[in-house]
C-alpha cells in the first residue's frame, strides 16, 4: 500500500488527522419601551424590555467583527440526499476567522439571525474533476485495525513530502478502499445555512476567532479552498 497512488503512502504509525442591554445603546430605546409597556393593560416594563431587546438583536446584520452562530446541511442536488448535517451551532467571527469557503461567507454578508440561505456548489468547479487514480484498494490485513472504519480520514505522504487526506469509502471481509478525492468532487450540491445568532464579538472572541465555548467540527470538504 506504501507504493500505491502516485507515490502516496499510508502514515500508519502516526495519528495525523487531519448582551449587555442598556436603553441608551439604542436610538429612542426608552421611548420604545415606554410605548410597548404603556399598551399593556398593566404596564409590564420587564416584558417590554425583553421584546425590545429581541427586536434589536434580530436586526443585527452579519458584517466585519460580528460573531455568528449557525447550523448547516449539504444536500446532493440530484438525489436530494443529505450528505452532511451540523446541528450543533458552529461559531466564527466574520472577517477574522472565516472557516468556510469564501463564497459562502460572501453569501452570509448582511444576513441576520433567523435567515436561512441556500448556496449552490458545483464540486467540479471548486475541487476539480474526480481523479480515479486517487482511489485504490488494499488487502485489509495490510491496514492497521484502527483505520478499518468507514469514513476514517487517513493522512498519506508521497515521495516529495506532499500530504493528502484519504477517506475510507468501502470495507469488505478481504479488502479496504480509500479515496483521495474531495467528498464533493463531481457533485452538485446545495449548502443550506440557518443563522442563529449575530452580535458584536468580544475582544477575546475576536482573538480566538469564535465563541469561547466548545463547538462543532466542520466538515473538511467545506473549509477554505
Amino acid at each position: 500500500m506504501r507504493e500505491a497512488v502516485q507515490g502516496y503512502r499510508g502514515n500508519w504509525d502516526a495519528h495525523s488527522f487531519p448582551g449587555n442591554w442598556d436603553a441608551h445603546s439604542f436610538p429612542n430605546g426608552r421611548d420604545l419601551i415606554r410605548q410597548v409597556a404603556g399598551n399593556c393593560v398593566r404596564p409590564n416594563y420587564e416584558l417590554a424590555w425583553k421584546l425590545c431587546a429581541s427586536q434589536f438583536t434580530m436586526n443585527e446584520a452579519i458584517r466585519e467583527g460580528k460573531l455568528v452562530e449557525l447550523t448547516y446541511k449539504v444536500t446532493d442536488r440530484k438525489s436530494g440526499r443529505v450528505l452532511t448535517r451540523v446541528e450543533f451551532p458552529l461559531s466564527y467571527v466574520h472577517g477574522h476567522n472565516e472557516i468556510l469557503a469564501p463564497f459562502v461567507h460572501r453569501a452570509l454578508e448582511g444576513k441576520s439571525a433567523g435567515d436561512v440561505i441556500e448556496v449552490p456548489i458545483d464540486g467540479n468547479e471548486i475541487f476539480g474533476c474526480r481523479d480515479e487514480s486517487l482511489v485504490f484498494t488494499d488487502h485489509i490485513e495490510n491496514v492497521p485495525e484502527e483505520y478499518r472504519q468507514l469514513g476514517m480520514s487517513i493522512l498519506m505522504e508521497n515521495e516529495r513530502g506532499q500530504t493528502r487526506s484519504f477517506l475510507v469509502t468501502r470495507i469488505d471481509e478481504e479488502t479496504l478502499t480509500v479515496d483521495g478525492n474531495n467528498p464533493l468532487c463531481g457533485r452538485e450540491v446545495v449548502f443550506a445555512l440557518e443563522v442563529l445568532t449575530v452580535r458584536d464579538a468580544t475582544d477575546e472572541e475576536t482573538r480566538a476567532g469564535q465563541a469561547l465555548v466548545a463547538g462543532a467540527d466542520v466538515s473538511s470538504s467545506l473549509l477554505l479552498v
